[in-house]
């Protein structure tokens, strides 16, 4: 599974660089250069670190990211794009599943330091989901401008926000509570992310969004 994600980062590199060679208005071919490999590498020294970490980056971060691409390839009027899109939604999909599901390994794996472990995922959602209290659970109108951007798969600045605000509201903030308790039953996982699905729509966002959810909840089924 691991080696299948890291080859759905290089894939999603090389997406990224070959749609930003094709925006460049100087025909610029746009390509990586030397990466900025941190010295030393950082390696978890605890199952705490682990699940802490893998909350921010996988269980909010790339929740949100799958749905946002979700959202933006539904938006998309550019067939080429609109099929990278929907493919990096599934792979971000896919690696949020994986991801909730480490948390919950590092959660039953925890023995001795079970409470440490339960603490680190409690606080971590908390910080990451600090900002994203749900003051509206609705789309604000585009501008002329910007519905040509998301017509190109770029979401207005409005739209991605409430898209995180919805998200968090309905569907990490309730499984992070069932991950938290220890609920193993993924049927109840399987009902939040079907409930959040209607208030997606309910909120304005198109089916696409809500396909991938689908998608979801059946892999954590």
């Amino acid at each position: 599974m691991l080696s299948l994600i890291v080859c759905a980062q290089v894939r999603h590199a090389r997406l990224c660089f070959s749609l930003a060679s094709f925006y460049a208005d100087d025909g610029t071919v746009v390509e990586p250069s030397a990466f900025p490999v941190p010295s030393p590498l950082h390696f978890h020294a605890s199952l705490s670190s682990l699940a802490a970490d893998t909350v921010l980056s996988g269980c909010v971060n790339e929740t949100l990211s799958a749905l946002a691409a979700a959202e933006q390839a539904s938006r998309c009027e550019r067939q080429t794009l609109k099929a990278a899109l929907q493919e990096l939604a599934e792979d971000e999909t896919r690696h949020a599943a994986l991801a909730w599901a480490t948390a919950e390994w590092c959660l039953q794996r925890g023995n001795d330091h079970a409470e440490d472990v339960l603490q680190g995922v409690q606080t971590a959602f908390q910080r990451a989901l600090a900002g994203t209290a749900a003051v509206s659970l609705s789309v604000t109108e585009s501008d002329a401008a910007e519905t040509a951007l998301e017509a190109e798969g770029v979401l207005a600045p409005a739209t991605e926000h409430a898209l995180g605000r919805v998200v968090a509201a309905v569907l990490v903030r309730p499984w992070a509570s069932l991950l938290c308790a220890g609920v193993t039953d993924k049927g109840e996982w399987v009902e939040v992310a079907a409930s959040a699905t209607e208030q997606l729509k309910q909120a304005g966002f198109p089916a696409s969004g809500a396909a991938a959810l689908h998608r979801w909840s059946a892999t954590s089924a």
